[in-house]
């Protein structure tokens, strides 16, 4: 069997999605209606007072893109570490098994499952709230704003008009695939809780870490330059090109990011073992 076709991978793609429709459609029923109550507690829509009817609330909405993009960051962790929900059990750890596709087909359908599809019902579930709350203003004698208008001309000018935007922006895309290979890695390594045991162990390690580099930097400076009332007297100053850190930065985040997704792959495979002995947590 070839690890990879493409007609395989559609049909483990469909099988994937219709097993787990439910669960789609139980995310999407709460996630549309937190989304639309934080719309109307941002725009203040439940409690204005008729004196308020001629004033605009679109100001008011350029308050919402920075929580959504919170809570998009805090459903993506969370998904991502679900991607072996459904193999919690022999048979489910069975009907994978005999699915007529490869390994690799079978966790490329599963990263897809939990990476772009919430993407697509996170987007619709925001143009529907973006359509209830337009009607809502407009039946309360608003003039209607558009929610995804407002997210675009953030986004046009946060990243478009910007010095540094695709940088920037591929920098920011490159650290959210390392935080979301370090959840589906430790997904597929704890079986419960997965999600709040990961997110313990990344405060912890980026507490302690952020920590002695700051110590680290301090012994450096202190041992290497010499101040006498504020003058300098000697020692070795060593001037860092902050290109060169960016550059070692960067190496680093790919590198983490394809060994997570890589011993998160080794994991899977070695989850559809029917006897396995691989403990739970």
């Amino acid at each position: 069997m070839k690890s990879f076709n493409i007609h395989r991978f559609y049909a483990t793609f469909k099988w994937m999605e219709l097993y787990n429709y439910k669960a789609l459609v139980r995310f999407f029923s709460i996630l549309a209606p937190i989304l639309f109550v934080l719309a109307m507690l941002t725009t203040g829509g439940f409690w204005r007072s008729p004196s308020d009817i001629a004033t605009s609330y679109e100001d008011d909405l350029y308050r919402l893109p920075a929580m959504l993009w919170s809570a998009w960051f805090i459903v993506f962790i969370i998904w991502a570490s679900y991607i072996t929900i459904d193999m919690k059990n022999t048979q489910a750890r069975i009907n994978t098994l005999m699915l007529p596709a490869s390994n690799l087909e079978k966790f490329v359908v599963r990263w897809i499952h939990i990476t772009i599809l919430p993407c697509v019902l996170f987007f619709v579930a925001i143009v529907i709230v973006d359509a209830l709350q337009a009607i809502y203003h407009a039946m309360e004698g608003y003039t209607p704003c558009s929610l995804v208008g407002v997210l675009g001309s953030v986004l046009k000018d946060g990243f478009l008009h910007s010095d540094c935007s695709w940088k920037t922006a591929g920098f920011l895309t490159l650290a959210w695939l390392w935080v979301h290979s370090v959840y589906v890695c430790l997904g597929c390594f704890f079986r419960r809780n997965s999600w709040i045991i990961t997110s313990v162990i990344l405060f912890v390690a980026t507490t302690t870490l952020t920590f002695f580099a700051s110590m680290l930097s301090l012994d450096f400076f202190n041992h290497n330059i010499h101040f006498h009332n504020g003058l300098y007297i000697g020692g070795e100053l060593y001037v860092i090109d902050g290109y060169s850190i960016i550059a070692t930065v960067v190496l680093l985040l790919t590198g983490f990011t394809v060994l997570n997704y890589w011993l998160a792959y080794k994991l899977f495979c070695r989850m559809q073992v029917i006897n396995n002995k691989w403990f739970n947590v």
